[in-house]
């Protein structure tokens, strides 16, 4: 879905950074979880780690890529 985005403008950016900042609450709710005694596998923290660093470098790309094509960042107005 983002990537469709980077064709159409900035919106990418927005799909990106709320995945991260899904995948970041997520993170803080497991550690709690984890930290609260709750059952987990060591996997789960490893495979979630990968994912918002994953995430977060892609929100990276899009904005680079973004700024580098001096796309507009809003949506112009009618």
């Amino acid at each position: 879905m983002a990537a469709v985005g980077l064709l159409a403008r900035r919106w990418t950016l927005n799909v990106l950074f709320m995945a991260v900042l899904v995948l970041v609450g997520a993170g803080i709710a497991f550690a709690w979880h984890v930290y609260s005694g709750g059952v987990h596998e060591q996997k789960t923290i490893g495979a979630l780690t990968f994912r918002v660093l994953f995430t977060l470098a892609l929100y990276i790309g899009a904005y680079r890529l973004v700024r580098s094509a001096k796309l507009p960042l809003q949506h112009p107005t009618p």
